[in-house]
């Protein structure tokens, strides 16, 4: 439920943690293509990046506490 909250809230900055764990494909499928229509910018705690490569215009990478990288991805679609 707090996905949904997320979705319909005013707030111009989301944070999502584990946002697709014990989903199915379909279901995650949605929630991507949703997401790039949100105009927010979205910080996500992940361990599995694949589903969101297309989603971010910025992807810094961190661990331990550390940033390990940062980029820029141009191709969204």
């Amino acid at each position: 439920m707090a996905i949904i909250y997320s979705f319909l809230t005013k707030a111009d900055v989301v944070v999502y943690d584990e946002i697709l764990d014990g989903l199915d494909k379909l279901v995650i499928k949605k929630i991507i293509k949703y997401l790039k229509t949100l105009n927010k910018t979205i910080i996500l705690v992940t361990h599995n990046l694949k589903p969101f490569r297309y989603l971010s215009y910025r992807l810094i990478e961190v661990k331990a506490g550390e940033i390990i990288s940062e980029k820029e991805n141009r191709k969204t679609n």
